[in-house]
This record gives C-alpha cells, sequence and structure tokens, in this order.
C-alpha cells in the first residue's frame, strides 16, 4: 500500500532508522495506519458529496417537472373554467331571449292574433297564462 507516494515498507524502513528498533517500526507502522484510516475517510466524504450532488440535482429535476405539470394543470383548468363560463353565459343570453319573446306573446293583444288552427290557437293561450 502506498501512503504519500511511499510504499507502507519504505515508511517502516524510515521509522525504524529514525527513532530505532522495533518502537521506530511501530510508530511507522501506527502512522500508515492513521494515514490509510484518513485517506479512506477522505474518499468516503469524497463519495457520499458526489452522491449528495446526483441526488440534488436529481431533485431540482424532479421539482422542476412537478412545478411545469403543476403549471400544465393550470392553464387546463382556466381554459376548462373560461369555456364552461362561456357556455354559461351563452345559455344565459337564450335564456333571456326567450324570456323576452315569451313576455312580448303573454302581453300581445288578443286584437293582434289572427286566426290560427285549434292547436296553435291553444299553444299560444297558453303562453298568454
Amino acid at each position: 500500500m502506498k501512503i504519500f507516494g511511499l510504499e507502507l515498507g519504505s515508511l517502516l524502513g524510515l521509522g525504524s532508522s529514525l527513532l530505532g528498533g522495533w518502537i521506530g517500526y511501530a510508530a511507522a507502522f501506527g502512522a500508515g495506519v492513521a494515514v490509510a484510516w484518513q485517506v479512506a475517510a477522505w474518499e468516503a466524504d469524497s463519495a457520499r458529496a458526489e452522491r449528495l450532488a446526483v441526488y440534488s440535482a436529481g431533485l431540482a429535476i424532479t421539482n422542476a417537472a412537478n412545478e411545469a405539470q403543476r403549471q400544465v394543470e393550470l392553464a387546463d383548468r382556466d381554459k376548462a373554467l373560461a369555456a364552461a363560463e362561456a357556455a354559461a353565459d351563452a345559455e344565459r343570453a337564450r335564456r333571456d331571449d326567450l324570456e323576452a319573446t315569451l313576455e312580448e306573446l303573454r302581453h300581445a293583444p288578443a286584437e293582434d292574433d289572427r286566426p290560427l288552427s285549434p292547436t296553435a290557437q291553444w299553444f299560444f293561450d297558453g303562453l298568454r297564462q
């Protein structure tokens, strides 16, 4: 295993020559293990940061897609509401015209009636009531 570009055996040899004997070997080995653990922790942190970045990007895309879908639904709802209001306005206008026509027929003087068939007369008499 390499630590700072040096083989573990080289570090052990360096430690033993600096400190002398088995204490140098133990100190170099301990330092090597500590550095290896630190490197592993850095790699794990780096991998965790990469996963977090990917997750954050995915979450941003999902949120953008959800917002776009909501905007489409709102636009569709607004279009449907506008169409329903237009249809209701047209129905009200038609009903008002019919009411006005019926009122004119109800208040028409009897002398304005021309001879009608019995069925037509019955119909118009019914409208006047």
